[in-house]
């Protein structure tokens, strides 16, 4: 086992996931947005908070596409290490 042959598993998100998951958020920001709130300031904040949660879960998604750079870096010690012992018990050199 490669680290090269498994690059597609750890590696970055395609763009289909981004764009995929970029047009669902906006949908479901829509349906908060076109929901039938009587008061226009309950309407307001509750489409702004709905909107602010789904922008830090995309946050979320891309700081852990790529967690060794960045603004919150890991160490990729602990990596390599469990690489080792995977390969190691999967017999692999």
């Amino acid at each position: 086992m490669t680290l090269e042959h498994d690059f597609p598993a750890i590696g970055a998100r395609p763009i289909t996931n981004w764009v995929v998951l970029s047009f669902y958020s906006l949908l479901l920001v829509a349906f908060v947005l076109f929901a039938g709130i009587e008061s226009r300031v309950a309407h307001l904040f509750f489409t702004a908070t709905f909107s602010t949660s789904v922008i830090l879960v995309l946050i979320v998604v891309r700081m852990l596409d790529y967690p060794f750079e960045g603004a919150l870096t890991l160490s990729n010690a602990d990596f390599i290490k469990t690489i080792a012992l995977v390969s190691a018990l999967v017999g692999g050199t």
